[in-house]
């Protein structure tokens, strides 16, 4: 038996112990059960067959509870963002106003949740309205007074410096301020999440072969808190350490989703931050084709997103509503980059939607979203899907796939699809979990690093850049 099975084997007579006690100290008594079993037997018989004529009847609240769940949630950690650094001690506010909105705080958080969907329901009536109501301010109060309480413990070298660069105090607090947040988050998570996902994979250190961490690119503090967990447990179970680059996962995403995909190939990494077209000539060795000059196409999706009103993040959002849309409605310009035909420039493409919003709003008039939506698509995907394909027929390359993020995206899917049969080269694509940042991309990569002998020692440090080509 391994520790891990032993160990849930362990928790469940501990729930079974204390069950025999809770019945011991009730004065429960099994007699009473067995005497009226008849009773049980008629209340469970009426059960069957389920009446399904209820089902319509509650299917509607339960989507509306979920919407307000959600809806409520994610507008109270938003504006828990925008009032923490208010609230801060440690942080430029007014002091009265500082203690006032501490004040409020403190008075939302003294309410049940159950009281102020009371109060809602006064104010603003029955509906999903009110429950919307409630449930941002009980997340608000919760949320402001721990993200303030987290930046009073920092150190603020980091924002005073962006500060005196120029930067203003919101762009700081940004870039300084809510990464450092996040690393703590993923310091006080990290030691729960390898735990759990070895009693997943019913696995110990002792079954593991190697540890293979993110080491770049990324935020600086939370590369830290992985990088340095992983070299204490490698040191620990004296195991090698394999470092990782977070975009060749991201490659290495398609060997879960295809194990007979082998190189070389052409693949499209695409994301947020990052887009490449990129020759894998060996598992660990890469070439860079193309490039992106200025915005990534994931951040240009989530930009032009967030100017017709979607939320974040914007690309999942716009291909779902791009489907309703007409994709010829809007006339948006196709940049290119004199000189290098496979480099890419988003950022002109994005200005376009942005002003496109902007001259409705002026003249009076509403955009048309989805066929604002599916035009962006249409364009952003499209210059994807060439360049690649264009890359393809140059290299005479008979494999490619699509990664990251935005590789999700069905019309670029299905234009790489169509555009690759023409080409008679076979298309390799990610399952769509695989799409985003996970672990097992990283695991896949690691392997293969592994494999290659590609280790590190204990001055294994985090880079918040690193070429995807490095050597």
């Amino acid at each position: 038996m391994t520790r891990a099975r032993g160990r849930r084997w362990a928790r469940a007579l501990g729930v079974l112990a204390l069950f025999v006690l809770a019945f011991w100290l009730t004065g429960c008594d099994p007699a009473v059960f067995w005497a009226r079993r008849a009773h049980l037997r008629d209340i469970v018989s009426q059960l069957f067959p389920p009446d399904w004529s209820y089902l319509s009847a509650i299917v509607a609240p339960l989507l509306a509870t979920l919407r307000m769940s959600v809806t409520g949630t994610a507008l109270g950690v938003l504006l828990a963002l925008i009032l923490a650094p208010l609230c801060a001690a440690n942080l430029p506010c007014p002091a009265p106003v500082r203690r006032i909105l501490r004040f409020l705080v403190q008075v939302l958080r003294s309410f049940p949740a159950l009281i102020l969907a009371l109060l809602a329901t006064f104010l603003f009536g029955l509906g999903t309205f009110s429950g919307t109501v409630a449930i941002t301010l009980f997340t608000l109060a919760v949320m402001t007074r721990m993200t303030y309480e987290d930046i009073e413990t920092l150190t603020l070298a980091p924002y005073r410096a962006l500060c005196a660069m120029g930067a203003s105090p919101a762009r700081a607090y940004a870039r300084a301020v809510v990464p450092e947040i996040a690393s703590r988050r993923h310091s006080e998570a990290i030691v729960g999440v390898v735990r759990e996902a070895l009693e997943r994979a019913e696995l110990t250190v002792n079954d593991l072969d190697a540890i293979g961490v993110t080491y770049a690119p990324g935020l600086i503090g939370a590369l830290l808190v992985g990088v340095n967990f992983a070299k204490g447990l490698s040191l620990s179970a004296n195991l090698p350490l394999i470092p990782v680059h977070h975009l060749r996962s991201h490659i290495a995403s398609n060997y879960i989703t295809n194990p007979e995909l082998e190189p070389p190939f052409l693949c499209l990494v695409v994301s947020g931050g990052h887009t490449h077209i990129i020759e894998v000539t060996d598992y660990t060795k890469l070439r860079i084709l193309g490039k992106t000059r200025d915005d990534a196409a994931g951040e240009a999706f989530d930009k032009a997103a967030r100017a017709m009103g979607m939320p974040y993040p914007g690309g999942i959002a716009m291909d779902k509503l791009a489907e309703t849309g007409n994709d010829k409605a809007f006339k948006l310009p196709r940049p290119t980059v004199d000189g290098a035909p496979l480099d890419f420039s988003f950022s002109g493409l994005k200005t376009a939607v942005l002003n496109e919003v902007n001259q409705a709003q002026m003249k009076g008039t509403e955009v048309h979203v989805p066929d604002l939506a599916a035009s962006f698509q249409e364009r952003i995907a499209g210059i994807l899907a060439e360049k690649l394909l264009l890359a393809a027929a140059d290299t005479g390359a008979k494999q490619v796939c699509l990664a990251g993020g935005v590789a999700a995206n069905g019309r670029l899917r299905q234009l790489v699809n169509d555009g690759a049969q023409k080409l008679g080269a076979k298309v390799y694509l990610p399952e769509l979990k695989f799409c985003g940042d996970n672990g097992a991309m990283i695991a896949a990569q690691g392997y293969y690093q592994y494999i290659a002998g590609h280790t590190a020692g204990l001055e294994l440090n985090g880079l918040p850049t690193l070429p995807i080509d490095y050597e």
